[in-house]
């Protein structure tokens, strides 16, 4: 096997051959430039970049007619200590695959595909590959010409994409780039590197903070710019008051506009700069004449970077990734965390493939790669374990232990409140009592504005949602706001079955007067929703409760009757030993607080069964990163749910989906996608 370093020289084959002179370097420049299926990633300015930036080697197949290049197909060559292999694919977004001319008719691109493709299966076996990839391009590309390749694995991808042409924007992206052109954020197009790298910063810090994977790195940013035309790249920045607040990197080409890198300045993040900068850059392009805008894909289609995406009238496109396995002992041999690090950005086959896959990507299926290192994404405040209802629903009513009526000290949810906002995350005031409650609790929705929380989200039964609350609600200006008003009938005479001790007449006018107040002051950053639980003594009204309020609030949801580990009803059975039972999403996205300050790592539990430590002497992060919590997390990995308690009586866990959970309704409606 032929190592790094070695470099093997072949005789050309007689179809086909490598580009070797001026000739066919100006040649195969205007085969790209003329084909509908190209991308800059097949430009020799892309070949550049992957040479200056990988050290991979370039192998150019073309296909000749008469002196004119009428097909190609470019690859690189990896040569590691673990093995070398072929790919299209040698950077982030290095789309590639066959180019042909638009003079050849459909049986002259089969016959086109099919040279171009066993020539390249030729090559990386004489060079000891294990293995050939090829990743198609996001646009105007049939997977079905790939099949003389006979590829091993062929995996699916999706990708966003706007229309330029016929764009429907969401209507919030409109109120969001008139707030920032009324606070005066200014756009520019930029070519100095120190301010391009004043992006890729921003762009690294978030990146870090929010647990997204490795960022791209900076030798790649400033290589894009040695490389690529100037008039196929663009860096964009939105500046507020002389600092950048948002940026973006855009490679462009054939009429489509790539979507490379995003940067945000979080402590800038009220201005909307990111929307004004988008909003104004995809209709500059469109007037420009370019047809598309590329999102590239999202690491889900439940995440908020989807969201966001999806609010510019994003349709949903698919490419594929295309491996051909060549030595399939040696591939059999190949370890994930091997490959990973021999192959950074160099695309071989799914991690599924390789030894040690699987585990991978039960994780990722799940999200656990970054959150179980990084911090909770919610996080749960129980600022009183006491209510003035009786709901037929809550273990607060039925527990035959009763716990010391306790609100949290205001100082400690300070220090929670400040820590949740440091990290980013989401701030959920709830628990096992009634928030509105609190004595204090117009001063806890004040410093939720003051830490500068992305969001702060509060569950009520709306009997105190009124005065000084709803004041200390619409003072709230940089954080968004979510009041989630716990209704659970439509009619008043199941309401007051089921919220007992209630005032039906009140809480309606509370209600109505916080969307009042909302209106008046236009406070676009408070979203109200309201609940019901699916139980026997509503389930006949739960369409016309959605229907009712849909017109009128921002969210409706339909909460599972939950068993609260037995407290409320003894008619499930515990159900540990089910063959599909999933991880619980909790221990990878929330902690629950207590009004003691005690941390638990499940939001069910009324007996206080799952507390690790006390917030008081450790940060949420320390106690969300130590020992305790990892060990529960590796025992729901593995599947051995009865060795957690209280995991192991857990009747509800089927309530708690990974593909759909509070914390992703959430996500839709602050950016948009309602």
């Amino acid at each position: 096997m032929t190592r790094r370093g070695e470099r093997l020289t072949l005789q050309p084959v007689p179809e086909v051959r490598e580009i070797e002179t001026d000739d066919d370097r100006k040649n195969y420049q205007r085969l790209v430039a003329g084909s509908s299926y190209a991308m800059l990633q097949h430009t020799l300015e892309w070949r550049e970049l992957a040479v200056l930036t990988t050290k991979d080697e370039p192998h150019y197949f073309i296909l000749q007619d008469q002196g004119e290049i009428t097909a190609a197909l470019p690859m690189m060559l990896r040569r590691t200590c673990i093995g070398n292999a072929m790919t299209s694919l040698s950077l982030p977004a290095g789309y590639g695959g066959v180019i042909v001319s638009e003079k050849l008719d459909h049986a002259e691109k089969l016959a086109a595909y099919r040279t171009l493709l066993n020539a390249a299966v030729e090559v990386a076996r004489a060079n000891d590959c294990v293995a050939l990839s090829i990743c198609t391009p996001p646009f105007r590309q049939v997977v079905e010409l790939y099949e003389p390749l006979a590829p091993e694995y062929q995996t699916e991808n999706f990708f966003q994409y706007t229309a330029l042409r016929s764009p429907r924007f969401h209507k919030s992206t409109r109120w969001d780039m008139n707030k920032a052109a009324k606070a005066g954020v200014e756009i520019q197009s930029v070519t100095a590197m120190d301010e391009v790298l004043k992006i890729y910063e921003l762009y690294v810090e978030r990146m870090r903070s929010v647990g997204g994977g490795a960022a791209l790195p900076r030798q790649l940013v400033e290589n894009l710019f040695r490389c690529i035309q100037q008039k196929h790249i663009e860096c964009r920045i939105a500046y507020y008051q002389g600092q950048p607040a948002a940026g973006l990197i855009l490679l462009r080409y054939n009429k489509v506009c790539d979507y490379y890198l995003a940067a945000l300045n979080h402590e800038l993040r009220s201005t909307c700069a990111m929307t004004y900068l988008v909003g104004r850059t995809l209709a500059d392009y469109e007037a420009a004449g370019f047809e598309y805008w590329n999102w590239q894909s999202s690491p889900s289609r439940r995440c908020g970077t989807y969201a966001f995406k999806a609010k510019w009238g994003t349709a949903e496109g698919k490419h594929y990734y295309l491996t051909k396995i060549l030595a399939k002992a040696a591939f059999a041999e190949l370890k994930l965390d091997e490959v990973k690090q021999e192959f950074r950005w160099f695309y071989i086959a799914p991690y599924t493939a390789f030894r040690g896959g699987e585990a991978y990507a039960t994780k990722n299926k799940y999200s656990f790669a970054n959150r179980e290192a990084d911090f909770p994404s919610m996080v749960l405040v129980e600022t009183a374990n006491v209510c003035n209802l009786k709901c037929p629903h809550c273990p607060v009513s039925y527990s035959e232990i009763k716990h010391t009526p306790s609100f949290m000290d205001l100082e400690l949810y300070k220090k929670v409140c400040d820590e949740v906002a440091a990290n980013q995350s989401y701030l959920r005031i709830t628990g096992d009592g009634e928030p509105l409650l609190h004595p204090q609790a117009a001063a806890m929705i004040r410093h939720a504005c003051a830490s500068r929380l992305p969001l702060l989200s509060m569950n009520t039964n709306g009997v105190c949602l009124e005065g000084e609350v709803i004041e200390a609600i619409m003072g709230v200006t940089g954080t968004k706001v979510i009041i989630d008003v716990s209704l659970d009938a439509i009619f008043k005479s199941s309401y007051q079955k089921i919220r007992l001790g209630s005032d039906y007449e009140r809480v309606m006018r509370n209600v109505f007067e916080l969307l009042s107040q909302r209106k008046r002051l236009r406070r676009k950053n408070i979203f109200v929703f309201a609940s019901i639980i699916d139980q026997p003594e509503a389930a006949i009204e739960l369409e016309t409760f959605r229907r009712f309020w849909e017109e009128i609030l921002d969210r409706v949801i339909t909460r599972s009757y939950v068993d609260w580990k037995g407290l409320v009803s003894k008619t499930k059975q515990a159900s540990n030993f089910v063959k599909d039972r999933w991880p619980c999403l909790l221990l990878y996205r929330r902690v629950t607080i207590g009004a003691e300050g005690q941390l638990r790592f499940c939001a069910d539990d009324f007996m206080r069964e799952s507390t690790v430590e006390s917030v008081a002497a450790k940060t949420i992060k320390e106690i969300w990163q130590g020992s305790k919590m990892n060990k529960i997390r590796e025992l729901h990995q593995t599947g051995k749910f009865t060795k957690v308690h209280p995991c192991d009586t857990c009747k509800d866990w089927e309530v708690l989906k990974w593909d759909y959970d509070y914390q992703v309704a959430v996500d839709a409606v602050i950016r948009g996608k309602q």
